[in-house]
């Protein structure tokens, strides 16, 4: 083993640890000075581990390898670089919600990407027998940024039946479009009065 760089959030990288000898070695992994307990697969004398990479993952990994005449180590650093080199992801996007008329809403459009990123919200309609598209649907907070989160929500307000619709909150890079939409459904207040 030895250094390593891994720059994909979310990635996976395989640690290898290959051991032989008699009696049979026990194998175990430390993550800086503290034990770590992997998924880890036993195939006859190797062993293999598999990391799913979060932020929080980088540091140095130790598998030390011992029987009763001694022990040998071998280490390898993770380093872990935040890079989306994707289409913009949509962390949380928006739901199917049920509102009153009069009241305000806001649906989420959470928006994580690397370089510069292009939101805009869609509001679908229905007219006669056609899904019609409205780009820039309502009080939207459609904009622009760039590197790290973004939360480009879709505020409404003083909700009227017009606002029931399918939103879709669309965000775009150099490298491609990612969508997420909801259903807004609209309802009237009803007042249930009781006589005795």
């Amino acid at each position: 083993m030895g250094p390593l760089e891994i720059n994909i959030l979310g990635g996976s990288y395989t640690f290898l640890c290959t051991a032989s000898g008699y009696p049979k070695p026990t194998i175990k992994w430390f993550k800086g000075n503290q034990p770590f307990n992997p998924n880890v697969t036993i195939i006859i004398i190797i062993v293999v581990i598999i990391i799913i990479i979060p932020i929080t993952d980088d540091g140095n990994y130790t598998c030390v390898v011992s029987n009763e005449f001694g022990s040998i180590q071998s280490w390898k650093t993770l380093d872990v670089i935040i890079r989306y080199n994707s289409p913009p992801i949509i962390l949380k996007g928006p739901r199917n919600t049920t509102v009153q008329v009069g009241s305000n809403v806001t649906l989420p459009c959470d928006v994580l990407s690397d370089g510069v990123v292009h939101v805009r919200w869609l509001k679908h309609i229905i007219v006669g027998s056609d899904n019609v598209s409205v780009a820039g649907a309502g009080a939207a907070n459609s904009g622009s940024g760039s590197g790290d989160k973004m939360d480009v929500g879709l505020h409404i307000f003083n909700i009227t039946p017009n606002d029931t619709a399918m939103y879709t909150c669309e965000a775009h890079n150099p490298l491609g479009t990612t969508s997420s939409f909801g259903f807004l459904t609209v309802i009237r207040m009803t007042n249930f009065y009781l006589f005795s």
